[in-house]
């Protein structure tokens, strides 16, 4: 008897040991939660360039926001366009943003082009739902003007600083005297936009009609040696023009009036060149001569208010006389008048 009890309690113990060291029977495993079911169905809630918005860049993508990832190949052929052309499609990381870029640059003219677009209910997130809703905006590119500033102001002095003409053709060289002339003319900036900022100012060209004949050798004789390369033997001659700020008025000062920018213009053959050796050749000739002179205009427009809505130039050679007795000169025409052409963007 006493040897049965003794070895109950021994498998008693050892059960017990069993227990406690983690020995005994396994829970049952948690029940699987079901997954959620996406039912909610996606939006547009943004678009750049917002409906209606006028002055949009030619290089402007149209940039659409959902609400939740969406399934991209749908999204893309939901986007539907009649007049922005053939497009290449990008997304951010998340799948959010789809943007649509243009292949072929976007349209100015006179009026601005209108874009319209729209993104149906194709379009599905990652769970198939589609939009509730198609959206539907347009949007208007930059109107692009062109205009011709007629000359209000040009005359010519000489280095006696005696303003000779404010109304006659401007001579600009020497004299048989050997008095030198620089020229000078003047445009009135105020019939552009107040608003117009200079980066959308996209073309100014000044535009001199030279008369014939041009009197005697101003391309020779008064282009000193040190300005002079053996490229001199290829590349045509051309009177100076320069950046200066004179006033309402020309005044015998501006003759020798600091330009406003070291960049020295030429006014040269407003006939197009067809090539490179031609190109080389073209200098100052008699009719209608030209050049750019974007940046100081826009710089012009920059400066309106300190420089009473002007644009003004000095014309000049090189050499201001050669002192040798004799009239070497050119004359611009203030019968055809010199105009500046622009072209700019307003929205």
């Amino acid at each position: 008897m006493k040897k049965t009890l003794l070895s109950l309690a021994a498998t008693l113990s050892f059960s017990l040991a069993l227990t406690s060291c983690g020995g005994g029977a396994t829970p049952p495993a948690p029940a699987p939660v079901p997954p959620v079911s996406d039912t909610t169905a996606p939006s547009v809630i943004s678009v750049t360039p917002s409906s209606g918005a006028n002055g949009v860049s030619k290089d402007a993508n149209v940039v659409v926001t959902f609400s939740e990832p969406m399934n991209q190949a749908s999204a893309q052929t939901a986007f539907q366009s009649a007049n922005l052309g053939a497009s290449t499609f990008s997304w951010n990381a998340e799948g959010t943003t789809m943007t649509v870029n243009p292949n072929a640059d976007l349209e100015y003219s006179s009026s601005g082009k209108t874009y319209d677009y729209s993104v149906t209910t194709t379009a599905t997130d990652k769970a198939g739902n589609a939009l509730t809703s198609s959206f539907a905006g347009n949007f208007k590119t930059f109107k692009r003007i062109t205009a011709s500033l007629t000359a209000t102001v040009f005359g010519e002095i000489d280095n006696a600083q005696t303003v000779l003409s404010t109304s006659a053709d401007i001579k600009v060289g020497d004299q048989i005297n050997n008095s030198s002339r620089r020229g000078f003319v003047g445009f009135d900036l105020s019939s552009l936009p107040a608003g117009l900022a200079p980066a959308n100012l996209e073309v100014a060209r000044v535009k001199m009609y030279v008369n014939s004949p041009i009197v005697g050798s101003p391309f020779s004789k008064l282009f000193p040696p040190t300005t002079c390369t053996p490229f001199c033997l290829l590349v045509g001659k051309s009177v100076m023009l320069e950046h200066v700020y004179f006033g309402n008025t020309v005044a015998p000062s501006a003759y020798g009036i600091n330009p406003l920018s070291n960049e020295v213009r030429g006014l040269t053959d407003d006939t197009p060149c067809t090539g490179p050796l031609l190109c080389l050749f073209q200098g100052t000739s008699t009719g209608w001569n030209s050049d750019s002179v974007l940046e100081w205009v826009r710089d012009d427009l920059t400066e309106r208010s300190s420089r009473a809505n002007k644009s003004q130039l000095r014309v000049r050679f090189p050499k201001d006389t050669n002192a040798d007795n004799l009239a070497d000169y050119l004359a611009i025409s203030t019968t055809s008048k010199p105009y500046l052409s622009v072209t700019y963007l307003i929205p």
